[in-house]
């Protein structure tokens, strides 16, 4: 970086009024031309020390930490920059370059300081985890001198970092899934059928085989059979298409962080029984995630996969879906993420939106004899409604009440034009993907 520092118009008319100074002296012999050589002087002396100044600021080290990885806790950034000369560097105006998406929660996004000779100022600030892979810094820092004549070029402090964030897990959630778990009969990932344990006993039915007869109960006068267990594995890959669509509500309340707090915690909850799991991310054409794996090394990939998930890129995204990921391309990436013989249960967590941008897509993977789709559309409307007072609330609620209606009436064409789907709200979308995922178990 050059040590360029550039005059503001102050400096000008200061100039114009040594000039008038010396002017006076010159030709009407008023004793003023010391003045004005003496402010001409202090400019050139001031404009020397910027210079000096913006060469020890471009030289200055920059220590960057960045501590805070799960969603809704602070993301705590904090520059350490640190002269390494015997100029004192004053003033310095800095300001930190973060996402917009960000909420500053602590600390000023920018702010003076002076940075003594040999010496390190610290600046820090707090802002609002969100799911996902975001880019925070650098540390922007322009020259100033205290009466406001020159003004350094602006200088770029550090690197910026790229920071992962995991979403939240949901401990209630957790506990609902697994009361859902049970009333369906499931709460263990075992059932009856032919296997090597034992699992119950049961009266006898005609056309039982007599090998299965448990004869200590025939001792006591009961004809019964002996029932053994056999595993009840699920593989289940969710499916995420994120778009801008999934991005609408406020912080936290999105459907996109909403989606991954209800991936995760059902993924942690499948991992628990040994089920096999896995998350395929598609986002402005490219894909995030991969292969099924089974029990906690499947659900650390699911994690993984979301704190992954690039904001930046959904942002800025101009994807065509008819130029964007073709139904073929999205059944390779499928079937390359689950190359198990085993029938694949496909998790389509999307909004309305998505859904009928990638209607095509849906199409072909139903289609597919490896895999069984099952997609839950959510109404975005209705999220961050929980964060509302009892009267606002009912208020949000007419306000949205036609936009409601139309995405509700938007899914019902989507399942006339063959799609399967499901719609879901904030409040039981969980519920239903879990009883479907059981329900599944019990039928296997």
């Amino acid at each position: 970086m050059s040590g360029i520092v550039a005059s503001t118009g102050r400096v000008s008319a200061i100039i114009l009024v040594a000039s008038a100074l010396i002017a006076l002296d010159v030709f009407w012999a008023v004793d003023s031309g010391a003045l004005g050589l003496t402010l001409i002087g202090f400019l050139a002396a001031l404009r020397v020390y910027n210079a000096v100044a913006q060469t020890s600021l471009s030289a200055c080290r920059v220590y960057v930490d960045v501590k805070g990885s799960v969603e809704g806790k602070p993301l705590t950034v904090e520059y350490n920059v640190c002269n390494n000369s015997w100029i004192p560097i004053a003033l310095v105006e800095v300001s930190l370059v973060y996402p917009s998406y960000l909420k500053l929660v602590r600390g000023s996004p920018g702010g003076l300081t002076v940075i003594p000779p040999r010496e390190c100022v610290k600046y820090r600030a707090e802002l609002l985890a969100r799911v996902g892979k975001h880019k925070i810094g650098p540390l922007k820092a322009v020259l100033r001198d205290l009466f406001g004549f020159f003004r350094g070029l602006e200088l770029t402090l550090g690197d910026p970092v790229e920071v992962k964030v995991k979403p939240r897990e949901d401990e209630s959630l957790r506990r609902v899934l697994l009361e859902i778990s049970r009333s369906v009969g499931l709460s263990r990932a075992r059932r009856p059928g032919e296997g090597s344990e034992f699992y119950a006993t049961r009266d006898y039915k005609p056309g039982d085989e007599v090998r299965r007869v448990y004869w200590k109960a025939l001792a006591k006068g009961r004809m019964a059979v002996k029932e053994f267990e056999r595993e009840s594995t699920l593989h289940t890959l969710f499916l995420i298409l994120a778009d801008k669509s999934m991005l609408y509500g406020p912080q936290l309340s999105t459907p996109l962080e909403h989606i991954a707090r209800i991936t995760v915690t059902i993924a942690r909850h499948l991992a628990s029984k040994g089920d096999y799991v896995g998350l395929l991310v598609v986002s402005n054409g490219k894909t995030l995630g991969g292969r099924l794996e089974r029990g906690w090394k499947g659900y650390r990939r699911v994690a993984d996969a979301l704190s992954n998930i690039d904001y930046d890129s959904i942002i800025g995204s101009t994807e065509n879906p008819e130029s964007g990921i073709s139904p073929e391309q999205l059944v390779g990436k499928l079937l390359a993420s689950t190359p198990s013989r085993e029938k694949v249960n496909v998790i389509l967590i999307n909004t309305v939106e998505g859904t009928e941008k990638y209607s095509r897509q849906f199409k072909k993977l139903q289609s597919l004899k490896a895999c069984t789709l099952h997609s839950f559309i959510i109404i975005p409307h209705l999220y961050g409604i929980e964060k509302l007072k009892a009267f606002e609330r009912a208020v949000y609620r007419i306000k949205t009440y036609e936009d409601t209606r139309k995405a509700y009436d938007k899914v019902r064409e989507l399942r006339r034009e063959g799609i399967k789907a499901v719609p879901v709200t904030p409040w039981d979308a969980a519920a239903k993907i879990i009883s479907k995922l059981e329900t599944v178990r019990g039928l296997a």
